[in-house]
């Protein structure tokens, strides 16, 4: 499959693989190919997308959306594979396989499909963090072993989370910073004397950047910089796991080790493929909203400004609260997430599975869900307005028209064509216009000259002329008129 789809796109990215997927659905639309086999069995293993396509249609998948399904899958096993994954390739063939099985069965298509973006998530992508710490960082033993972090040795010997290793050298690469900026000694590059371990030094910069160039408070933006680590550092820890064939909730448990800002991140990472969203943009949106919680504290809204002002906000707020003291903490929701309730206490549980309390964990999940709610709602109000106002000018222009065509006809509208027929088209707009043109020359030539329009010579006298003269010269010449 990997040699077909490379051949076709040229390069082994996933939105190449994708693309090269949706390409082939477009020539199974127009029956340009036929969906035969699933596999490499039968030779043509880049027919897949169309059979993938095809059996999710059949179990009652909606066509855009199970084209999209379809393609994502396809990317998916096509990136695996590329990177020799060959363990997660299998297993996200099992869950697309478990997916068909859930629909056929009679569960909603779009809940079910939410939960195999879940269970698939961080298999979606290249398996490579965008942020600082993409890489696992090498952890020494004293018997001279080295290891990526959260790896094991015969199971006894744990590295731990990257956030715990990353942090304190952030930190103090950032105590640093602070001690030359107070001693007068900084240089253009305080951070240069930061670890060496990839990402350090680039976190302390940012940190200097905030203070000097967006003049932020120190605490605020030690803050906002040790909160963007961890979350960067967890998110890129998970993903490296999840490259080696680790579950998602085991790999969630170990980067984000307890810490409230990394599993948050790692949370929203989730909820983010969950519902959809490219695993790049659903990493970088889960960083920042990781970290403006810890920014804005007890005021976090999410990451719109202004959220609490969205359409709905407050009423989704409401529900969304309700819902979660109703709740019992380790119940699935019974609504699925289609609903707010069951999309807050998914939220809520994904959060506490890691190890947040209770109390920190209903309060971020009530504000994403009423963030993201009143979002989509915003979106689809604005769509509605959008196609109502197309109707509106189709109807203006329409209208425009018809009481163009009812126009009196003015004199000489009827002159004859080019073929020597009489025009019966109404005419008498442009008419109109031409005989205004014409009426306001005739007035302007009717009002008389100004003084001296005629003598070109005047022009010199009033540039020499003192404001006096020039005045005392109008009102003569005015007077005599």
């Amino acid at each position: 499959m990997i040699d077909d789809l490379t051949s076709r796109t040229g390069q082994p990215e996933f939105r190449d693989f994708a693309q090269a997927a949706e390409d082939v659905l477009n020539d199974y639309d127009n029956g340009l190919v036929a969906a035969e086999g699933e596999h490499a069995a039968t030779g043509q293993r880049w027919l897949w997308p169309a059979a993938l396509f095809r059996r999710l249609s059949a179990a009652g998948v909606p066509r855009d959306l199970a084209r999209t399904v379809a393609a994502d899958t396809y990317a998916a096993v096509a990136m695996r594979q590329q990177h020799r994954q060959t363990g997660p390739a299998l297993e996200i063939q099992a869950r697309f396989d478990a997916l068909v099985d859930k629909v056929a069965a009679g569960t909603g298509p779009e809940l079910a499909v939410a939960d195999y973006r879940e269970d698939i998530a961080g298999w979606r992508g290249d398996g490579r963090a965008q942020g600082l710490f993409a890489t696992p960082v090498p952890v020494s033993f004293a018997d001279g072993t080295v290891l990526p972090d959260g790896m094991e040795l015969a199971g006894i010997r744990e590295t731990g989370a990257r956030r715990a290793i990353v942090a304190p050298l952030v930190e103090a690469g950032i105590d640093g910073c602070d001690a030359a900026r107070a001693a007068g000694t900084a240089d253009t590059r305080p951070w240069a004397g930061a670890s060496d371990v990839p990402g350090v030094s680039d976190a302390v910069a940012r940190y200097w950047a905030r203070i000097e160039l967006a003049w932020e408070e120190p605490e605020r933006a030690r803050a906002g910089v040790l909160a963007e680590v961890a979350a960067q550092a967890a998110i890129g820890q998970f993903l490296s796991l999840r490259a080696e064939g680790m579950s998602s909730g085991e790999a969630a448990a170990v980067a984000a080790a307890g810490d409230p800002v990394a599993v948050h991140a790692i949370a929203g990472f989730v909820q983010r493929c969950r519902d959809g969203a490219a695993e790049d943009e659903a990493e970088l949106d889960a960083v920042a909203a990781a970290t403006a919680a810890v920014e804005d504290g007890e005021d976090y809204r999410g990451l719109t400004p202004r959220a609490d002002e969205l359409p709905g906000y407050g009423e989704i707020r409401t529900e969304a609260e309700e819902a979660l003291a109703w709740h019992t903490p380790g119940l699935a929701p019974p609504t699925g997430e289609d609903r707010v309730e069951g999309e807050v206490v998914g939220r809520f549980e994904r959060l506490a599975r890691c190890g947040m309390d209770r109390a920190t964990a209903a309060r971020l999940a009530v504000a994403d869900t009423a963030e993201r709610r009143a979002l989509a709602r915003e979106e689809r109000e604005s769509a509605v307005f959008g196609e109502a106002m197309t109707v509106v000018v189709d109807a203006a222009t329409d209208l425009h028209e018809h009481l163009e065509a009812q126009l009196p006809r003015w004199p000489g509208d009827d002159d004859e064509d080019e073929d020597g027929e009489t025009d019966e088209a109404p005419g008498g707009l442009g008419r109109a216009v031409a005989e205004s043109g014409r009426a306001v020359d005739d007035a302007e030539a009717a009002l008389g000259r100004w003084p001296d329009d005629e003598d070109e010579e005047s022009c010199g006298y009033w540039a020499d002329a003192s404001d006096d003269d020039c005045c005392d010269d109008w009102d003569d010449e005015w007077d005599g008129r």
